[in-house]
């Protein structure tokens, strides 16, 4: 077949290639990588003054078509940046000047004009749609941070104390223990956010921010009516083959992850025991499960397209394991009054169809950052253990 020739000097063909699997080194599977790398031989053999090579997303397939002696490259155009190094924390950094004090007191809120007199710069340019700010005065002990209200033109502004406990309503939650979590929990808390993407190393406390405020936004009389969490299902190292059981059962080794962080917070919220005697004691075994049962959902992936789920803080771990196109078509599932959280580490993406730049959650993130109903913030300061935070200069 003569193919077809793209706008950039190339051409599209279809190619019918029979040869045998034998060309190949022993041990190969007999499968179609397989025979696209027996197409890619019989090039290399039938026009030995062209560059032949394949391209593909999965690096399994690289890897075999290097054993064949076939050079093989990843996917470029789609990737928005080249590295995680490329990646911004989704903060911006405003030092401001002497005469900074009188501005923040007693006030929620403060117009972007009197934060650009005080910075002495134009920083309009640099502020989009809830972007996260840490206005740093010459004192240490000054530091605020902001939220910045593109509507109304202003910072909403946010007190910083450290790693603290709140009370509210007779009971006791732990509060942000850092100015990232502080951002991100005020993310999470906007009605106004409809989407917000948290990336974070191991240990930055992502999946525990993003359930902490989806417990205290969610329930009776709430803002949303439950909680929704979605897993992809992907195994680390070598498969171990089927699981017997039905959905649920295959599913509880990775719903075992989100119930090891769910437990100690609701074991935090004895607010939501059914036993008004209970009430400001802690949660016992029982009662966590009754409130998973009724309040929460951890569901995979797999079955989701055609559903619609209005009223529900839903968050979807390890998005970083999504394709874009998986990413695009969960969040299509949004109805009316729901938020949706994408929570994940690029740089322990393990589906061979994406990498860490080039997986759903990163898409996502760089695609709609900036729209007025989109936050998004980059969390770098692991707070799980030292061990933890050692393990991300690995």
């Amino acid at each position: 077949l003569d193919g077809v020739r793209t706008e950039r000097g190339g051409e599209f063909k279809i190619v019918y290639d029979h040869a045998p699997f034998a060309d190949l080194p022993s041990g190969l599977p007999e499968d179609g990588d397989s025979r696209t790398i027996l197409a890619a031989k019989q090039w290399r053999k039938g026009y030995r003054d062209r560059h032949v090579a394949i391209v593909s997303r999965q690096s399994s397939v690289r890897i075999r078509a290097n054993i064949c002696g076939i050079e093989a490259q990843d996917w470029k155009n789609d990737s928005l940046i080249q590295s995680l190094a490329e990646l911004q924390s989704g903060i911006l950094h405003i030092p401001l000047g002497e005469d900074w004090e009188p501005c923040f007191a007693q006030t929620d809120s403060v117009p972007v004009e009197v934060i650009r007199c005080m910075a002495g710069s134009d920083i309009a340019q640099h502020l989009k749609p809830n972007q996260c700010c840490c206005l740093a005065p010459p004192s240490p002990h000054g530091l605020r941070l902001g939220l910045y209200n593109a509507g109304q033109n202003r910072f909403e502004m946010l007190e910083y104390y450290g790693e603290r406990v709140r009370k509210a309503d007779g009971r006791e939650v732990k509060g942000a223990i850092n100015l990232e979590q502080t951002l991100a929990l005020k993310l999470l808390a906007n009605p106004a956010i409809h989407l917000v993407t948290m990336i974070g190393g191991p240990g930055t406390g992502k999946s525990t921010l993003a359930l902490l405020a989806a417990l205290e936004q969610a329930g009776p009389d709430r803002r949303y009516e439950r909680i929704v969490i979605w897993r992809p299902n992907f195994e680390v190292g070598e498969k171990m083959g089927f699981l017997p059981g039905d959905a649920l059962a295959k599913f509880a080794p990775w719903r075992q992850a989100t119930l090891d962080t769910l437990h100690p917070i609701l074991r935090g919220l004895p607010k939501l025991s059914p036993d008004p005697r209970r009430r400001g004691k802690p949660l016992t075994r029982m009662e966590v499960e009754n409130v998973m049962s009724k309040l929460i959902e951890i569901e995979p992936i797999n079955f989701v397209q055609g559903r619609t789920i209005p009223h529900a803080f839903v968050i979807v771990e390890e998005a970083q394991n999504l394709t874009p196109a998986q990413a695009r078509m969960l969040m299509t599932r949004m109805g009316v009054g729901s938020k949706f959280v994408l929570v994940g580490d690029p740089s322990q993406t393990v589906n061979p169809l994406v990498n860490s730049v080039s997986n759903g959650l990163i898409r996502t993130a760089l695609r709609l950052k900036g729209d007025p109903l989109v936050g998004y913030i980059a969390l770098k300061e692991a707070v799980r253990s030292e061990l933890a935070g050692l393990a991300s200069r690995l």
